[in-house]
This record gives structure tokens, sequence and C-alpha cells, in this order.
């Protein structure tokens, strides 16, 4: 059970009460200072809406930090003397105890996961039902980039949704948690290779196709594309920023073959033409573009 410690105390005292609870070995202090809002409130920041209720804060400041229970009576005799010596300059200050409720978050925020669908595709975390239509991929959204819920991740899976992957080559570059290959193997692919920079990520990624029981069609290479073996795949996924896009382009010709499929996401719409632009110098034709909010996916067929 974790006790907050609260101090009822003033503006010009806080940044001192803080200090104090600081030298007591706070591993984090909060500070509620209604001066605060008042003055963003007042700056040059343009608010379209503000709440009421932020509105109506108390004057009072309060500053704060969290101790073991066992450890509550110590920290309050230690805070107690260094509060004295603070009262003679800034005035009299309140302690106050409460009590803070436990939580699992690491069970409690699972409850507000959703399952996420995109195109043909579910995206499902492993402790849910899965849907009866689409094809489902399951995940542990906790562990790495890649839960379905963002829109470059959207925007790939909806995009392969109507990409014929029955049989296919298939490489995942900058893999991630492994989603989009994933998707693939479960659409028929006959192979998917999965390449990021992040071991740690791979690993996650491998648990994953574990977890959708696709292992035996996975391989898994630590870093870009051109750490893989080079071969012609039939369709790339890549869901990477347009920065990254364009300085792999070239490397992306080597391993996808002729009347090959390239699918990126990950573009902001900024940049969307520019990026297509430069494919098109490497002979990739676009085939298809979505867009979802400022974020943009491409299909491009490479050499035709």
């Amino acid at each position: 059970m974790f006790k907050e410690i609260i101090v009822v105390t003033t503006s010009v005292a806080s940044d001192a009460v803080s200090d104090v609870m600081w030298e007591l070995g706070a591993t984090g202090v909060k500070v509620l200072d209604p001066k605060d809002l008042d003055f963003i409130l007042h700056s040059d920041t343009c608010w379209d809406y503000v709440d009421d209720n932020l509105l109506q804060l108390p004057d009072e400041v309060k500053v704060s930090f969290f101790v073991e229970e066992s450890e509550l009576n110590e920290n309050l005799d230690s805070l107690k003397i260094a509060l004295e010596q603070l009262e003679n300059k800034y005035g009299k200050m309140q302690i106050i105890v409460e009590d803070v409720p436990e939580v699992d978050w690491e069970e409690d925020w699972k409850k507000f996961y959703k399952p996420v669908k995109a195109g043909k595709y579910n995206v499902v975390a492993e402790w849910l039902e899965v849907p009866e239509e689409g094809i489902s991929i399951r995940i542990n959204p906790s562990k790495a980039f890649g839960t379905g819920e963002h829109s470059s991740t959207r925007l790939c899976l909806t995009l392969m949704s109507n990409t014929d992957l029955k049989g296919k080559k298939v490489i995942d570059v900058g893999a991630g948690s492994g989603i989009l290959g994933i998707g693939a193997a479960k659409s028929g692919a006959l192979s998917v290779d999965m390449c990021d920079i992040d071991v740690e990520t791979l690993e996650c990624a491998k648990e994953n196709s574990i977890l959708n029981d696709v292992l035996s069609k996975v391989r898994f290479t630590a870093g870009g594309i051109d750490a893989i073996e080079e071969f012609k795949a039939d369709v790339l996924l890549c869901n990477l920023t347009a920065d990254i896009l364009n300085k792999i382009v070239f490397d992306l010709t080597r391993y996808v073959k002729l009347g090959g499929i390239v699918i990126c996401s990950g573009i902001l719409d900024v940049r969307a033409d520019e990026l297509i632009q430069v494919f098109k110098t490497y002979s990739f034709k676009l085939l298809e573009r979505v867009d979802e909010g400022e974020w943009v996916g491409v299909k491009f067929i490479y050499g035709t």
C-alpha cells in the first residue's frame, strides 16, 4: 500500500517544499498550483476550449510525493522537522496523508484496448476474443511499436487487403511488432522475412509470430533490408518515415522482382508527393494511395 504525503502551502513556498521532498528521497514530486494555469491562460498560447472546472481550482498549492506505508512515519517525522524551518520564512503549512488505491496497472490498461480493424484484418490483443470475420492478427501490444492503432499501420493493412499475397515471398522492412509480416503470412504468403534495427523489437515480432502460429514461415534479420541475404521478393512492406524510405529506395530495387509490389506507409501528407516522385525515378509506378488524417499509404509496382 502506498501513501501520498501532501503539503498545503503557497506558490512562493512550493519550490522549497519540493526540494525538501527530493532530499527525503522522493522519486517524483507532484505540484498542483492554480497560478500555473493562470499563467498559461494569460500567455500567448491560444486555447480553443478550457474546461470550466479548471477555472474553479482553489487558491491553495499542494505539493506531494508517494511513499510505502512501511516508510510513512519515518518520512513524516523528517518532513515535519524540515517544514518547521521553512515555516519561519513562508508561514504555516499543513500536512495531509491520503491512501493511494492499489491498481495493477499492467492489467488495468488492458480493459481500454479494443480490436482494430483495417481492411480485411483485425489486430487483436492476445487476451481478447477473436472476431469471426476477417483475418485476425493476435499481438502482445505492450512490447513494441505496432498495435494497429496508429494510422500508418492501418494504412499498410488496408493496402495489403487488396493485394494478392498467396504463395508470395514477402519482406517486412522495419517490422516492429511484426503485425504486417504476420498478416502476410496468415494471408497465404510462402515466406516472410522480417528485419529491424532493434533486436529487442525482433524478439517481440518472434513472440507474436509464435502467438499466430506462423513462425515456420518467418525469418528474422537484425538490421535494415540490406542486412538480408539478397533475393527477389514479390512484395515489400515498409512502414517507415518518408526520410528513411527516400534513403533506402535503391535498396528496395535490389530486393523486389520486376512486377513486384511495394507498400509504404508512415508518410506525412506534406511529404507524400515528393516521395512518390522519388520512387518514380527508380521505376516504381504508383498503383494506389490512401489517406487517413495527416498520414498517407502508397502502393507501387516495380519496373512495369
